[in-house]
This record gives structure tokens, C-alpha cells and sequence, in this order.
């Protein structure tokens, strides 16, 4: 009755919660609290019928039935004995013994008869009990069995959950994923409408810039113009100032000269008074060295005297002349100390006089290579004034060569432009384009870096996608050897009625979502695969495009240099002076550091390990 109703408890909590696939039904979920009492009461029964042990009591009865069957025998031999030694009595006591016994051999043969009866009745009533109970088999391993298929039946329920909250993952990563293929669709029509509105204001810029260089250029021309009239009245003012120059250079060479005699004359006196304090300083040593040989014959007369006790007062008395005598050593080597200072002073002095005469001298010969560079340059640039139409030619002729690109019509106008605005045109034009290209290759970097960050992305989520189909594998892979365990149960009743609705919710379980799930998971595989090797297709040609933007950037920047080195021969012809600009300044440092071969060399290296 028991394994009935726990039969038909589970298979009433499992039937609803199959057909299901989102989050687990209340009935589902409330089959742990239902088998709960019936695992805890199956266990105690289980655990009685082990503590009463049928087989023991089995063997028990066995020796109790031959016992019985052996008084049987035994109660049928004494009755047959008892009725023949009733006969003899009889038969052989007399008549009144026989009437006085009569009753009482009656009363006791109706109670010997009703005691036979009840041990006949109960002995039939123990061996239909003992015929019972020895086909009876033992109850507690199927208890056992089935408590134990309850506790499964529990875990497979919670396994049930389990693959169910992980299926309802799957539809909401897969509803995830198709909606990213939604955005990345709608990211790129949006990049495409960037892309076209970008060129159109490239060009609407590009337009407006060339009107403004031109407005530019015409105005540029007007102030050459009149740079180059100041220019003649600074050349004037050149000329002016190159006489000065040159009275202001006779009047610095005769200083130097007033300055150089002044300089031998005191180094003449301080090499005298020099020589005079050497001197001094050797007389000095010669009467310290002598007073030092005086001490020492001293102190060893000294000595000598002190060994004799008579001549004690003399020796106390040349001791005293000798404590004088040192104190006029002392004396003597404190005041050559004094004439040593004095004349380390006294050099130290001269060499700081010597060091101002070099420095003015210095300063002087300065003066004097300014002024003659500043001299050579107004000469050379009075010598420049004298070629102007030969000149004239030679920018007409780099004219036609340098500009040769253009068009007629822009040769006509810009006919009367000299050489120097039309070159400056061409570096403004290049300078837009190559700015034009920085930003297409900034804006190539962040398409780039956008691309790299959603490859990663993509990357994460096939892996996360891995993981889980690892996963959902490995459940199934364990799912499966419970389902053959269940149909191994066939051959028992009662373990089959406990195991049927587990195994027929796993099979329709399986035969319902496994292969779908693996062939939507497959394919989405398969998608994400092809959209990552389309993503790095487009990495790779963005990287492409990239250095062909670096490379064209490198080619303007080239150019540019080279069109710098020009504009600085020709202005070595210019008869003006002008500021240059941040622009030109920027084509300085880069044309000067072409010239340079540690700076191109290290370039080199740069590149190549970029590249």
C-alpha cells in the first residue's frame, strides 16, 4: 500500500512539470516536500524488518514446526495407548469400581478430547502462518531499495531544474546574440551614412579653403611688395650702419691696444714684486733652516750638560737661552707663515687681473668676429642686389619647372604671383592634405579600435558559448546513464512504478530538446566563427589601409622637407629679410634633421621595428 501510493504520489508531482521547459511548476517543485515523509517512513520500516530479521525467525519456525509435528505423532501414540489401558480397565475392574470411575473417566476424556481439539486447531492455524511466512520474502532490502530510489528520484528532479534554468540561459543569450547581429546591421548603415556625410564636408571644406588661400596669396603679394621697399630703404640704413661699424672697429682695436699695454705692464710689476718675495721667501727659509740647526746643537749640549749634576746651573741657564731661542723660532715661522699668505694673496690677485684681461680680450675678439660676419653679410647682400635680373630668370625657369602640374588656367592666373607665394601655396596644399589624411588615419584608428574591442567581445562570448555547451554535454552525458538505469528497473514491480515518471519526464526531456539545442548551439558556433574571421579580415584591411595612410604622411612629410630645402636656396637669393612663420620653422627643424645622420639613422630604426 505503501509503495503504492508513493508510486502514484510521484507520478501524480512529475506528469504536470514535463511539459514545461521555462521555470519549474509548483507541482515540481513540491516533490521534495511530498517524498520527504515517505523516505523518512520507508526508512524506518526498512530499518524494523532488519531489526526483526525474517530469515532468523524463519529458521526458527522450522525447528518450532518439526517439534510440533513430532508431538503430534507422539499425542496420536499416548491416545491410542490411553483408549487401550481404558478397555483393559474395563475390562478387568469390577463392576462397582467401573460405575464409581465411569463419570470421572468420561469428564476427563471430553476435556482430553477438547484439549486435542484446540492444540489441533492451533497447531493447523501455525503451520497456515508458518506456510505464509516461508514464501514470504524479505521486505527490508525493497524498502531500502526504494528509499534509496526516492532520494534519486529527488536529485533527478533537481537536476531537472537545473537543466531547465540552464536552457532558459540559452534563449536568453540567444535572444542576446540575435539582437547584437540587429546592432551591428544598425551601426553599419549608421557608419556608411558618417562615412558619406564626412566626404561631403571634406569637400565643402577643401572648397572653402582653396577660396581663402587665394584671397590669401593676393593679399600676400601686396605685402611683398612693400617688404621689398622696405627692404631698399633697410639696405640703406645697412650701409649706414656698416660705416659706423667700421669707426666703431678702429675705436675697439685701439682700446684693446691701450688695454693689452696696461695688461704687460702689470703683469711686468707683479712678475717683479714676485720675484722680490721668492727671494725673500728663500732668505727666510735659509734663517729658519739655520736656527733649526742652532736648536738642535743646542738641545743636545743640552742633554750632555743635564748628565753631569755639577754643572746643573749652567745647564737651567742655557736651558732658558734655549726655551728663548725657541720662542724666536717661533716667532720666525709665524712672520714667514704671514709672508707666505701675503704672497699667496698677492698671486691669487694676479691671476684674477690676468683672468679679466683674458676675459676683455675675450669679449673683444667677440666683438670684433660680429663685427666682421655682420660686415660680410652686408656685403654680400649689397653683392646680391647686383644680379636682380639674372635672378628674375632663374625663378621664372623654377617657375615652369616646380609648378609644372598645373593647369593653364591656373598658370594664367597666378602669372604675375612670384615664385616664393606659389611655392608657399603648394606647401599650404599639401600641408591640408596631409591633415585631411591624419584625420582619416586618427579616424581608421578608432574604426580599428572599435573593431578590436568588438573582436574581443565576440571572442568572449564564443568562449562563454564553448563553456556552456561544454556544460550542457556534460549533462546530458550524465543524464543519459540514468535513463538506462531506470529501464534496467523493468524486472521489478515495485521499483518500476517508483522509477516510471522519472524516466518517462527525462525521455520526453531528451527526445524534446537535446538535438535541437545542439544543432542551434552548432550553427550559432558556426555564425560566430564566420563573423570572427570577417572581423579580423576587416582588422587586417584596416591595418593595411593604415600604413598606406602612414606611408602617403611620410611621402607629404618628404616632400614637404624637400620643397623647404628649395624655398631655402632661393632664399639665399632673396633681397629681403623675413620672419619666418611656425610652419616653415617646423620644415626647418625637420629638413635640418634630415641632414643630420644620427637622427636618420635612429629614424630608420624606428621604423623598422614599428614596421
Amino acid at each position: 500500500m505503501d509503495q503504492a501510493a508513493v508510486a502514484s504520489t510521484s507520478s501524480r508531482s512529475a506528469s504536470p512539470g514535463v511539459s514545461t521547459q521555462g521555470c519549474p511548476s509548483p507541482s515540481s517543485t513540491s516533490i521534495a516536500s511530498l517524498t520527504q515523509p515517505f523516505t523518512s517512513s520507508l526508512s524506518a520500516a526498512a530499518g524494523s524488518w532488519y531489526q526483526f530479521d525474517l530469515s532468523r525467525v524463519q529458521g526458527d519456525l522450522d525447528g518450532v514446526t518439526d517439534g510440533v509435528l513430532r508431538r503430534q505423532d507422539e499425542s496420536d501414540v499416548a491416545r491410542k495407548r490411553l483408549v487401550e489401558l481404558s478397555k483393559d480397565f474395563r475390562k478387568t475392574a469390577e463392576e462397582d469400581v467401573r460405575r464409581a470411575v465411569a463419570p470421572l473417566l468420561k469428564i476427563f476424556q471430553a476435556e482430553v478430547d477438547a484439549l486435542s481439539r484446540r492444540s489441533e486447531e492451533a497447531e493447523t492455524a501455525f503451520l497456515e502462518v508458518y506456510k505464509q511466512l516461508m514464501v514470504l520474502p524479505d521486505p527490508a532490502p525493497l524498502l531500502e531499495n526504494a528509499s534509496s530510489r526516492l532520494i534519486k528520484l529527488q536529485n533527478v528532479e533537481l537536476e531537472r531544474q537545473k537543466l531547465r534554468e540552464t536552457l532558459s540561459d540559452y534563449h536568453t543569450e540567444f535572444a542576446q546574440i540575435r539582437n547584437q547581429d540587429v546592432t551591428v546591421k544598425s551601426l553599419r548603415e549608421r557608419l556608411r551614412e558618417l562615412e558619406l556625410e564626412l566626404e561631403s564636408r571634406a569637400q565643402q571644406l577643401a572648397q572653402e579653403r582653396i577660396e581663402r588661400e587665394r584671397a590669401e596669396g593676393a593679399q600676400r603679394e601686396s605685402s611683398l611688395r612693400e617688404e621689398k621697399e622696405r627692404a631698399l630703404s633697410q639696405l640703406q640704413l645697412g650701409e649706414r650702419r656698416a660705416r659706423e661699424l667700421h669707426l666703431a672697429l678702429a675705436a675697439c682695436q685701439s682700446e684693446v691696444l691701450e688695454v693689452r699695454n696696461k695688461y704687460e705692464e702689470e703683469a711686468s710689476a707683479s712678475s717683479a714684486e714676485l720675484e722680490l718675495l721668492l727671494s725673500d721667501l728663500e732668505r727666510v727659509t735659509q734663517r729658519a733652516e739655520g736656527a733649526e740647526r742652532e736648536v738642535d746643537n743646542m738641545r743636545a749640549q743640552a742633554t750632555s750638560a743635564m748628565a753631569t749634576a755639577d754643572n746643573a746651573r749652567h745647564a737651567n741657564e742655557r736651558e732658558d737661552e734655549l726655551v728663548q731661542r725657541e720662542w724666536d723660532i717661533d716667532q720666525r715661522e709665524q712672520e714667514i707663515e704671514k709672508r707666505r699668505w701675503d704672497l699667496q694673496r698677492r698671486e691669487q690677485d694676479i691671476e684674477r687681473r690676468e683672468r679679466g684681461l683674458e676675459k676683455r680680450e675675450q669679449e673683444v675678439e667677440i666683438l670684433q668676429i660680429e663685427q666682421a660676419k655682420r660686415l660680410q653679410e652686408l656685403e654680400r647682400h649689397l653683392r646680391s642686389q647686383s644680379d636682380y635680373e639674372e635672378i628674375k630668370a632663374e625663378l621664372r625657369l623654377l617657375r615652369s619647372v616646380e609648378l609644372a602640374h598645373k593647369s593653364e588656367a591656373d598658370e594664367e592666373e597666378g602669372e604675375g604671383e612670384p615664385l616664393e607665394v606659389l611655392l608657399l601655396e603648394r606647401s599650404r596644399r599639401l600641408q591640408d592634405e596631409l591633415a585631411a589624411l591624419r584625420a582619416s588615419a586618427g579616424e581608421s584608428a578608432a574604426q580599428f579600435l572599435d573593431l578590436e574591442t568588438r573582436h574581443k567581445e565576440v571572442e568572449k562570448v564564443a568562449s562563454d558559448q564553448k563553456e556552456l555547451i561544454g556544460r550542457l554535454e556534460h549533462d546530458l552525458q550524465m543524464t543519459l546513464p540514468l535513463i538506462g538505469k531506470r529501464t534496467e528497473a523493468e524486472g521489478m514491480a515495485d521499483a518500476e512504478k517508483v522509477a516510471e515518471p522519472v524516466v518517462e519526464a527525462t525521455t520526453r526531456f531528451l527526445s524534446q530538446s537535446p538535438q535541437p539545442l545542439l544543432e542551434i548551439v552548432t550553427n550559432q558556433r558556426e555564425r560566430l566563427r564566420q563573423k570572427n574571421q570577417e572581423l579580423e579580415a576587416e582588422c587586417r584591411k584596416h591595418r593595411q589601409t593604415l600604413q598606406g595612410v602612414q606611408q602617403e604622411v611620410e611621402s607629404l612629410r618628404a616632400d614637404n622637407v624637400a620643397l623647404y630645402g628649395k624655398i631655402q636656396f632661393l632664399q639665399g637669393y632673396s633681397s629681403q629679410e623675413k620672419g619666418s612663420n611656425e610652419r616653415e620653422q617646423r620644415y626647418r627643424v625637420q629638413y635640418e634633421a634630415n641632414l643630420d645622420p644620427f637622427s636618420s639613422f635612429s629614424r630608420q630604426v624606428t621604423s623598422y621595428f614599428l614596421y
